[in-house]
């Protein structure tokens, strides 16, 4: 009985231990660290700038903050396990000892802009952000009529000022702005008789404002008139050597005639000038027309003289004057310099200075050398005695009243008075004699300038 009651108890004892089962030993907590910093420029507002620790396996919130100025660049460091490396807010996977950084860059602000007369093509016009240390692309495009003049503002860091396609490095904020100016042409042309010799015939562009040099050079055988066509801006229309200031597109001409034909160095306006008859040659000085008379001057077939004369027309009233000087001179040379006036073929007067020739002498022997007046009503008259190798002519006419003049130290003498009509005049200086008066010696004049000093409004 004893025996089954201790058996009894082991029995109770066993069960009882299979029951009860035992407890597991508890599972050890993994952590990591992770430290956080950031360049100059900003800062990592979430979780912060320190070292931290995680669990193993937490996913951390990122978020970083750039200061004015400043940009985001990217996370540098054990980014393995971060979600967008190249993103300021964004989350890292804790799996390991981390050590992470912000990077900021600095940004300076681009201004650009263009005047009148093109745009700036690349990148554009306004306000552009870059990096520090960017180079940035530029290219400025100008408008028809235009032409790119440069770069100007900030323009430190431009590679090429003077290129409409260069680039900039961002160091600063800058401001540039890409000038242009407006262009023009001038065409430049010339008639028969010269050339331009700058700056030359043809078309050729120049900047506003620009003021170009004109040379015009006459052939020989031909002198310069003038410069014509859109003329505004030439300093001296007539001055061979002068300027044109480039405000417009200008054509010019340089415009030349035939000196043995025409000259304005006698006088005012245009004068025609006339050669008959063989032997007889004049020359256009700045002091006049220098004639030459051969010694076998033979007379023209139509006119029945040799002659050198310049001539003009005249509207109304006049008072026109002529200088002469005798250079070479023979005696009974049988030639006349002369000062005329026409209205008409049946109105006309000459005032002359005259050398007998030999075939006049017995006709004249008190007369050789002389002054005298040939016209429509009288015929030759007024002959006045004279040694003069130099001096002056006179013509006036003041409404129908018509006087000639010639003049000594002592003043003008009145040589011829008559009444015309009221027509336009023809005026001409002469040098001639025929083949009858003719002395047959050289002889030599110069027709000096000639002066109308007073006129009819």
């Amino acid at each position: 009985m004893k025996r089954i009651s201790v058996l009894l108890i082991i029995v109770a004892l066993v069960v009882g231990m299979v029951g009860c089962p035992t407890s597991p030993e508890p599972t050890p907590t993994v952590e990591y660290s992770l430290t956080i910093s950031s360049s100059e420029g900003g800062s990592v507002i979430t979780p912060g700038e320190a070292t931290f620790t995680f669990e193993a396996g937490t996913v951390v919130d990122l978020i970083a903050q750039a200061e004015e100025g400043y940009r985001f660049r990217n996370w540098i460091g054990d980014v393995g396990t971060i979600a967008d490396a190249s993103a300021a807010q964004t989350t890292i996977v804790i799996d390991g000892d981390l050590t992470i950084s912000s990077v900021f860059v600095a940004q300076y602000v681009l201004t650009i802009g263009s005047t009148v007369g093109g745009e700036v093509a690349t990148p554009g016009e306004g306000t552009f952000s870059y990096d520090v240390g960017t180079v940035v692309q530029l290219a400025a495009e100008a408008l028809e009529g235009y032409r790119f003049a440069g770069w100007t503002g900030d323009v430190g860091n431009v590679a090429n000022i003077e290129a409409d396609a260069t680039a900039i490095t961002m160091n600063d904020d800058y401001a540039v702005t890409a000038s242009f100016v407006a262009q023009y042409t001038l065409t430049i042309a010339s008639t028969d008789g010269g050339h331009i010799i700058n700056p030359g015939d043809g078309t050729f562009t120049y900047d506003a404002g620009t003021v170009v040099d004109l040379v015009a050079e006459a052939w020989e055988g031909y002198k310069f008139l003038n410069w014509t066509g859109e003329v505004n801006t030439i300093g001296d229309v007539d001055a061979t050597a002068t300027t044109v200031s480039m405000e417009g597109n200008y054509t010019v001409t340089a415009s030349f005639l035939e000196a043995h034909l025409y000259l304005d160095q006698i006088g005012p306006g245009l004068w025609h000038l006339f050669v008959f008859g063989e032997g007889v040659q004049a020359t256009v000085t700045d002091e006049g027309v220098l004639v030459n008379i051969a010694s076998d001057s033979v007379d023209d077939a139509e006119t029945g003289e040799f002659m050198a004369a310049a001539g003009r027309g005249w509207e109304g009233d006049f008072d026109v004057r002529m200088g002469f000087e005798l250079i070479l001179w023979p005696e009974r040379s049988g030639v006349r310099v002369g000062l005329s006036a026409g209205v008409s073929p049946s109105a006309w007067v000459n005032i002359e200075r005259v050398g007998m020739g030999p075939d006049e002498w017995p006709y004249h022997p008190h007369y050789r050398e002389v002054y005298l007046v040939n016209s429509y009503d009288r015929g030759i008259h007024a002959l006045t005695l004279t040694g003069d190798l130099a001096g002056e002519l006179r013509i006036r006419r003041r409404g129908e009243i018509v006087t000639g003049y010639y003049r000594t130290p002592e003043g003008w003498h009145e040589l011829y008075r008559s009444r015309w009509p009221m027509e336009n005049a023809g005026i001409r200086i002469a040098v001639w004699s025929d083949e009858y008066l003719f002395g047959w010696q050289e002889a030599s004049v110069l027709m000096r300038i000639v002066e109308i000093v007073e006129t009819a409004p």
